[in-house]
């Protein structure tokens, strides 16, 4: 099985279980407490009240130490010549660094709410980074493929941000619960149509170059 496969199934199984994690505990919360219902940033379980926040806020950082200190062989974190960070990496640097200013400047408020909220809502917006800055090497049919991950993630970013203001509202949580889960269902629907060559379509082949493999089709360079 190709490796971009194994992990676009990997990182859909995190968003599958956040998503439908979440879409079952706000549609029973407020099945039970619909006049009083008021969304929760986070859900505990029976073996941890905070187990599915240090999951959520514990991806980030992974993503961050696998550019930053696992680079791909393809894009080196330094140009193996002259040693200098090449403008891809030069651009994780650079987001990383207001990721984590953010988080140190904002660590201080009392707001503990609305700061879940907006620490999620960095996460995903750092997500959305990632899929950006990789989707421009990629203007095929991968590229297309991410551009509608990236309206998804918008769609989730969002909502966090509404949810700080309309806590009691369900259609903004059910809406975020819902799309986290179309994410997780297009990384899957993405690795399969894109890294199994049976399924390649039809007038698109396999193209390797310096950058790695990627499908293309015709027309495109």
């Amino acid at each position: 099985m190709e490796i971009n496969l194994v992990g676009h199934v990997l990182t859909s199984l995190c968003f599958l279980a956040i998503g439908l994690w979440h879409l079952f505990n706000h549609i029973k919360l407020h099945a039970l407490h619909s006049e009083s219902y008021t969304a929760q940033p986070w859900f505990s379980t029976t073996k941890s009240k905070h187990l599915e926040l240090f999951f959520s806020m514990g991806i980030p950082p992974l993503t961050i130490m696998k550019e930053l200190i696992i680079p791909s062989s393809t894009q080196p974190l330094l140009d193996p010549h002259d040693k200098t960070i090449p403008f891809q990496s030069l651009v994780i640097f650079e987001h990383f660094s207001f990721f984590f200013a953010i988080l140190l400047d904002i660590s201080r408020s009392k707001a503990w709410y609305g700061l879940t909220l907006f620490l999620k809502a960095l996460a995903y917006l750092q997500g959305l980074f990632l899929v950006h800055f990789h989707t421009i090497d990629h203007k095929g049919l991968l590229g297309q493929y991410h551009l509608l991950l990236q309206l998804l993630i918008l769609v989730v970013i969002a909502t966090f941000i509404l949810g700080i203001c309309l806590s009691k509202s369900f259609l903004v949580s059910f809406v975020r619960s819902l799309t986290i889960v179309f994410i997780g269902v297009w990384f899957i629907f993405t690795g399969v149509m894109l890294w199994t060559p049976a399924l390649v379509l039809k007038g698109c082949f396999w193209h390797k170059d310096k950058a790695g493999q990627e499908v293309k089709c015709s027309g495109e360079c």
